[in-house]
């Protein structure tokens, strides 16, 4: 014999994971940098800047990257150019991790 659901039951269940995982929408801003002087990077992660129980995966489009548990980076590119940035936050404070990947931006780097 099954038991059938209730509609109220149903429903708990639907909406219950994304109550535990709220949309992550990731969004990054880049400074203008130089050869000579870094580009300040910050995720923002729905709208605010946060961090705590969070990673960041970045990838600076040069080839290099870094993971990082704060929202803020500084990289030095060494050519200038404009290169494609992204990164992964991953919300760490549950027991299956969530991840968002940010649209990728360009870091623009001018030789002064």
């Amino acid at each position: 014999m099954h038991r059938r659901l209730s509609p109220l039951a149903f429903l708990f269940l639907l909406i219950a994971p994304l109550q535990a995982y709220p949309r992550m929408h990731v969004v990054v801003h880049a400074t203008k940098g130089t050869v000579t002087r870094p580009v300040e990077l910050g995720a923002f992660l729905n709208g605010q800047r946060v961090d705590a129980g969070l990673s960041f995966d970045w990838d600076f489009g040069d080839g290099t990257g870094l993971i990082t548990t704060g929202p803020v980076v500084f990289h030095q590119y060494v050519k200038p150019g404009a290169y494609q940035v992204t990164v992964i936050v991953t919300d760490t404070t549950h027991d299956d991790p969530a991840a968002a990947t940010s649209e990728p931006i360009h870091a623009i780097v001018t030789e002064r």
